[in-house]
């Protein structure tokens, strides 16, 4: 009986709870309400901030948490930011309606007609009877949910009840937001059903009738929308920090800003992209292949295997580190960088003029330059006293001058904070000049075995300053006693007068000399004592093995030490097609986002964008997608990755028409690298399983230094990976059929290939010359080295502006100096003087410099022009946009095939360089040589 009486009482207490209502969740946690707080305001500030947030009676106008500036810094930018987006998504419906317009009053025969009418009427309904009701309703719940939100966390309530109010009041709001966002999921999936099943249910006969962008949308793996708690997981999460900061309301408001109108913004593109390609640019001619080529240019079946890179991995150092800088001096007098050569006295005379005839510069040109026996690297930064910098110079300069076979280079790091991005080399410039200058006086001339170089380090992230430097050093691997030896002279002095700081410096400098020049004595070349602070030394048999690390690996090595990863992803993708709505919700996944109507960056930001996400999602066992379609679907020019079968993706990360809306929330870094950096924590520790990412900048080094992923950076060993860029971009992509075509016609064109122009005066009849092997051609069988070509990329900015608007990067005067540069680094590489130079410009005007016009004229620098189109993927006009989206993929991908590259200050040029892992690059601004091995 007593077993029956608990049992019972069980029950009813069960019974009673399940019909009590729930406690009720808060938006803001208590910690964030002003309940909570000790800070309060004076009672004149607070009356202004009771009033500005309302006057609500529920609410004690005397006592408040905030101060009135942080109230309305944020009231002000949720008006701009909402008001803004309500507008932008207001002028949809007129578009709209005018497309359905159109629709209805076409007088079309074509068998097609019927096709694309249903599916841009889908896209009209749907954005004027659901995406834009939904989107205005959300855009005036989030302007209620600040304000609400804000009143708890400024306001004190005026009783325990008033509280409860006020919480329920919130509460309630974002339940109705969550409703919508759960709304707008809904009809994304009704349309992307309607397209799968159009599809589906077509005639074979008919399948032309498909746009390619159309087609690429339905590509990939597809997402179930969220259900109502996940999305109250999504609105609440912003809010889950230690301290309510003005960004933290920012954050919320730009987080759903984005989600509600991000369907409304895919549509009203959708639309744009549909009926442009009724255009009569886009039915006949290249432009046609864009929207009416055939399914089969979206995926590449074919038997031959994308291979990059595909040049020889160089032997560290220079061919001819002096080779002729007189000669080009002469060439190009209006060179800045090579100014000193052509000073009275210094290399004008008459016993240098005989080897500037073509011939003698074509047969030194392909000279080995000597080895040496010995290496001293001054590894020096940006904050290196001036004073500091001479003595290292001059300290250098008596050891070579006493010395033989001895080779020193300076190597310029840069020490920044993490959020820095635009930075520049600050002694290099300077430091080369006067190497030349010195080598030339010397040389007379004639070969010689000292080496005096400068090699400007980008990025510092992965591989250490050692393994950089040893990436550039020619040792004699036949002498025993060969060795690297490294001096750290980067101080943390200024660069103005010596300070006490400085003079510690420069002793410190002058001892370090002293030490080395002590190991240099025959038989004294001992390991130097580990007690010598800033000297390392590395002795031939580890540095050739360092050397060997540095090399580029190839594919198969990076599949191997991601295999763990990929096997994760192939499975998460296999739930999301099997079972989306069940298994595959518990897939966590890290999308990377760049949609229409948000700005998104161009090329270099995008691929900085795109591998940072991917590093956030291999750090943190996200499998990793891509939500691409600005100006159009990413899977139209680059696919995912096969494997060497051919038969399967290596990492598949296209996702299905809307993309992840609704899955998950949205987090928006562009050129805010500050946030980013300090939300790292708040990005790794959200549960939800979908996150979604929108960002342009570089951020390997804020997510492999962070405490919560070093341990699994370690385990991957991504700061040890050479060429970290170019790997991760060979797993994601190679070319897909249609871009693929359309750099065959590049190349064409362009002539790169040496059987094109058997009537250039840059034609050779020697049957020696090596082939012009690029990277989407196999290696040919005949195992000839490949020539290549040489890359320059210059980018005005500014001169662009009939086009787009971009902010200036160099003068068009500076364009002679880009083209010297391109001249000493073919003499220094000893590359053949056959070789050319493909420059990418962004404004016709680079084309009408006297100097590009003499070199066009022999056929020395080719370029696309007349039939290609210029194009800013994120600022250009959408028609333009649309048009040239191809060819800046071409160019992108030409300037990443390049043998050599001149760089300018852009990241277009630089991150082709990086995934394409040019063997050699230089900064046009002092013709700089450029360590990229690091990323």
């Amino acid at each position: 009986m007593m077993w029956r009486l608990i049992a019972a009482s069980v029950l009813l207490r069960e019974t009673v709870l399940a019909l009590a209502p729930a406690p009720r969740r808060e938006i803001l946690p208590r910690h964030l309400q002003c309940s909570s707080m000790l800070q309060h305001q004076t009672p004149r500030e607070a009356a202004r901030v009771w009033k500005q947030l309302g006057g609500k009676a529920q609410f004690r106008g005397d006592v408040t948490c905030c101060s009135l500036d942080k109230v309305g810094s944020i009231i002000d930018y949720a008006k701009l930011v909402l008001d803004f987006k309500a507008n932008t998504m207001e002028q949809q419906r007129e578009f709209a309606n005018e497309v359905a317009r159109s629709i209805s009053l076409s007088t079309s025969q074509s068998a097609c007609q019927p096709i694309l009418a249903s599916i841009i009427r889908s896209r009209a309904e749907a954005l004027t009877e659901k995406a834009l009701p939904f989107g205005h309703k959300g855009i005036a719940l989030q302007h209620a949910v600040v304000r609400s939100t804000l009143r708890l966390h400024c306001l004190l309530p005026r009783s325990a009840k008033s509280r409860h109010e006020a919480s329920n009041q919130e509460w309630r709001m974002t339940r109705k937001l969550a409703d919508i966002l759960e709304a707008l999921s809904s009809a994304a999936g009704a349309v992307l059903d309607q397209d799968q099943a159009a599809r589906r249910d077509v005639d074979e006969a008919l399948e032309r009738c498909f746009q390619l962008p159309f087609v690429a949308t339905l590509a990939g793996a597809s997402f179930a929308p969220a259900d109502r708690d996940m999305h109250m997981h999504d609105l609440t999460y912003p809010f889950r920090r230690a301290v309510g900061s003005v960004r933290t309301w920012h954050v919320w408001v730009d987080r759903f800003s984005l989600t509600l109108s991000r369907f409304l913004a895919k549509l009203g593109y959708q639309l744009k992209i549909w009926t442009a390609g009724l255009d009569q640019n886009f039915l006949q001619g290249a432009g046609s292949q864009l929207f009416w080529g055939s399914k089969d240019w979206l995926l590449n079946s074919a038997s031959q295997m994308w291979r990059w890179p595909n040049h020889p991995e160089p032997a560290p150092g220079l061919q001819c580190p002096d080779c002729f800088p007189h000669c080009l001096a002469r060439q190009f007098p209006n060179s800045s960088f090579l100014q000193p050569l052509t000073a009275a006295g210094s290399v004008q005379d008459a016993a240098l003029s005989d080897t500037c005839n073509a011939e003698q510069m074509a047969a030194n040109s392909q000279v080995t330059a000597s080895k040496s026996r010995f290496a001293i690297v001054l590894l020096i930064s940006n904050r290196t006293g001036i004073q500091t910098l001479e003595t290292a110079w001059q300290g250098a300069v008596d050891l070579l001058e006493a010395s033989e076979g001895l080779e020193i280079l300076f190597l310029e790091d840069s020490v920044r904070q993490p959020w820095e991005t635009a930075v520049r080399p600050v002694f290099s410039g300077g430091l080369l000049r006067r190497c030349r200058w010195w080598l030339r006086s010397r040389s007379g001339g004639a070969a010689h075995s000292q080496r005096l170089g400068v090699v400007w380090r980008r990025h510092q992230v992965t591989l250490t300053n050692l393994e950089a430097a040893a990436a550039h050093i020619r040792l004699r691997t036949e002498h025993p006693e060969s060795m690297l030896v490294l001096l750290d002279v980067r101080g943390a002095g200024g660069q103005g007068n010596p300070t006490e700081a400085d003079a510690a410096e420069i002793n410190r400098v002058t001892a370090l000399l002293k030490t080395v020049q002590y190991q240099m004595r025959p038989g004294e070349r001992k390991r130097v004592a580990a007690s010598v602070p800033g000297l390392h030394q590395v002795h031939l048999q580890p540095l050739v093995k360092l050397q060997d690390q540095l090399r580029h690996p190839g594919l198969e090595a990076t599949l191997q030490e991601l295999g763990p990863y990929l096997e994760f992803h192939r499975r998460a993708i296999k739930m999301l097609q099997e079972d989306p709505a069940g298994k595959g919700r518990l897939v966590r996944s890290l999308v990377y986002v760049c949609n229409p109507f948000t700005l998104c960056g161009g090329h270099g930001d995008r691929t900085n964008g795109i591998l940072s996400a991917f590093v956030l999602a291999l750090l943190t066992s996200r499998a990793f997608f891509i939500d691409f379609d600005s100006p159009l679907p990413l899977n139209l020019l680059l696919q995912p990755r096969r494997f060497e079968d051919l038969g399967s993706f290596v990492l598949d990360w296209r996702i299905q028409g809307f993309g992840a809306l609704g899955a998950g929330g949205h987090s928006f870094y562009l050129d805010d690298r500050v946030a980013f950096q300090e939300d790292v924590a708040w990005l790794v520790q959200d549960p939800a399983k979908v996150l979604q990412v929108s960002m342009n900048h570089r951020e390997i080094g804020a997510l492999l230094a962070h405490p919560l992923l070093a341990d699994r950076a370690e385990e991957l060993g991504l700061r040890r990976w050479p060429y970290l860029y170019a790997r991760l971009w060979d797993v994601l992509f190679e070319p897909t059929p249609l871009l693929q075509a359309r750099l065959e016609t590049a190349a064409e064109h362009l002539k790169l290939y040496d059987d094109q122009d058997s009537s250039s005066s840059l034609s050779t009849s020697d049957a020696r010359r090596p082939q012009a092997v690029l990277p989407w051609i196999s290696a040919p069988e005949n195992g000839r080295e490949s020539a290549g070509f040489l890359a320059i990329h210059f980018r005005a900015g500014n001169e662009s502006a009939r086009l787009w608007w971009d902010p200036g990067r160099h003068h068009i005067s500076s364009l002679p100096d880009f083209l010297a540069c391109a001249a000493l680094a073919e003499s220094e590489l000893g590359l053949l003087p056959t070789t050319r130079w493909f420059l990418s410009v962004d404004t016709m005007s680079a084309l009408e410099v006297p100097e590009v016009r003499e070199l066009r004229r022999t056929g020395k620098v080719v370029v696309l022009d007349e039939g290609w189109n210029l194009a800013h993927v994120d600022r250009s006009h959408v028609n333009l946009g649309l048009q040239g989206f191809t060819d800046s993929y071409v160019a992108y991908l030409l300037l990443a095939s390049a043998r050599a590259i001149v760089l300018s200050r852009s990241y277009f040029g630089e991150t082709a360089a990086e995934i394409g892992a040019v063997p050699h690059a230089y900064f046009a601004e002092g013709c700089v040589r450029t360590d990229l091995h690091g990323s």
